[in-house]
């Protein structure tokens, strides 16, 4: 196993200089004094060719990911242990690129799901207002772990639209607060990141933990061409929906199960694919691990913790604002 170290990221237009006498033809170097350091050098230019710009090429541990060619900005990495199986060559070329994004303070500033409540309730039926400690109350018992996600959030939804609603009814309200939110509610920065991965090819993908009820309407003034979202019971079929969860929250695990059976539903198999992550929340641990290029996007403490432990780039997306 190598010693721990440092490697510098370098333009692969520079030579790198031997260390250490080289052996000529035939001649075998003395016993213990090979210098393992050149072998690095080797693996800096054979870790996925031709697939970043010169001057952003990080050596990583396996399972690590480099940084996104529109984000890259040189980093140090270091060595890990476990490096004696080979660096596998990645092709540069593949049949899918898929982009995944979360949206709650990822691409938004904000988390959407209370807006959308209040959004509702304040056009809708404002004597829900008078509910709103009852809402607290969930979110203490939340809080104490007395109830989970999904069950705040139908407890929510019961509370401030109601047991159910009609679909009629409520797409208007969605329609419109879809506009509020793409109209000051947006990070520019991830607005110009989705722009650049839609150039390059890749297929961009919103995984959130929101509702299906609004998420769609953002989502298509965004461009974006899939949706995974949390879904709400319509048992009478389209007409009317109920304030209940239909599977899971699609949060965690649960997001990242999602995200498999949406790659096997649509034919993309991980060896022919390039994926790109983006998350602000540690609960994206397993789709960024996923990746081969993760960006935690301004992070919640714990994933900015985490985040250099991985290898995963961090970046401020609060530091441009416009929309």
């Amino acid at each position: 196993s190598f010693d721990r170290g440092e490697v510098d990221c370098r333009d692969r237009a520079e030579f790198v200089e031997a260390r250490g006498d080289i052996a000529k033809a035939r001649q075998r170097q003395p016993t213990r004094e090979a210098d393992r350091s050149a072998i690095g050098a080797v693996v800096i230019v054979e870790v996925r060719p031709g697939h970043h710009l010169a001057g952003d090429i990080v050596l990583f541990a396996p399972r690590r990911q480099a940084n996104p060619k529109p984000l890259g900005a040189s980093l140090r990495a270091p060595y890990g242990r476990g490096m004696d199986a080979p660096v596998p060559i990645v092709p540069t070329e593949y049949r899918h690129r898929v982009a995944m994004y979360d949206m709650d303070r990822t691409i938004t500033r904000s988390g959407t799901y209370s807006g959308f409540l209040m959004h509702v309730v304040r056009r809708r039926q404002q004597w829900r207002m008078l509910l709103l400690p009852l809402v607290a109350l969930a979110g203490a018992a939340y809080s104490l772990r007395l109830i989970d996600r999904s069950r705040l959030k139908a407890i929510n939804l019961r509370l401030l639209v109601g047991k159910q609603f009609s679909r009629d009814e409520i797409t208007p309200l969605a329609e419109s607060y879809a506009d509020q939110v793409i109209g000051r509610g947006l990070h520019a920065a991830a607005l110009d990141q989705m722009a650049a991965d839609r150039e390059a090819g890749y297929r961009l993908l919103l995984a959130t933990a929101s509702f299906h009820l609004y998420v769609d309407a953002i989502a298509r003034r965004l461009g974006i061409d899939d949706v995974l979202a949390t879904r709400l019971d319509e048992p009478d079929g389209a007409d009317h929906i109920h304030a209940r969860l239909a599977g899971d929250n699609c949060y965690g695990d649960a997001k990242f199960a999602r995200i498999s059976d949406w790659l096997a539903d649509n034919d993309i198999t991980r060896d022919q694919a390039h994926i790109r992550a983006y998350s602000d929340h540690v609960s994206d641990h397993p789709m960024l691990h996923f990746a081969d290029e993760a960006v935690a996007t301004t992070p919640s403490r714990k994933l900015k913790l985490l985040a250099p432990k991985m290898g995963w780039q961090v970046v401020d997306w609060r530091a441009r604002r416009g929309r």
